[in-house]
């Protein structure tokens, strides 16, 4: 009589990382199974934040920090199962520290031919965004750009108001 014994998956170890609001953190995650029969590996996110994603099938993870997860530490455990008898599964867990969010900073304010001009500096990572306003109470979003290379040169070729205010807005996520 042949005894089957059905070993565990092994799951690689997955190292922490720290990053800046709005930066990816992608990867996938390693999996193995030593058993001779081809069995199927499946991968579930145990723990972490609702913004993180896991493929069942292939183990790819991604997380992209909000604005509201800045200088905060997230917290993951992802699995990997198989389909022998009985099923085995491993785990492995990792920190994602996501640093303090700098604030924006304005710079190089010009008007020239009619139009008004400024740069944009800041923390690499996160999306910018330039709203508008003729009364500091009701804001328009003029621009957005998704993690740009800081600074940038932002001018407003639409304003025909006489008086105008302009605030920065960093995401994840923006309007």
């Amino acid at each position: 009589e042949q005894i089957v014994t059905n070993a565990a998956p092994i799951l690689a170890a997955i190292s922490d990382y720290t990053v800046n609001v709005g930066q990816t953190i992608e990867f996938t995650a390693e999996a193995t199974d030593a058993d001779s029969s081809a069995q199927t590996l499946t991968f579930v996110l145990l723990a972490g934040p609702a913004n993180a994603t896991l493929d069942p099938n292939s183990g790819a993870f991604s997380f992209r920090p909000l604005v509201t997860q800045a200088n905060s530490t997230n917290n993951f455990t992802l699995k990997v199962s198989e389909n022998g008898t009985p099923s085995l599964s491993a785990t492995q867990s990792f920190a994602v520290v996501v640093n303090p969010l700098a604030a924006p900073t304005i710079s190089s304010i010009s008007v020239a031919g009619g139009q008004f001009s400024f740069s944009i500096g800041g923390q690499s990572g996160p999306d910018y965004a330039v709203e508008t306003s003729t009364n500091l109470t009701h804001w328009s979003t003029a621009f957005i750009t998704n993690s740009p290379a800081l600074p940038f040169l932002w001018m407003d070729t639409n304003s025909a108001e006489p008086r105008q205010f302009y605030r920065i807005k960093l995401g994840p996520p923006l309007p």
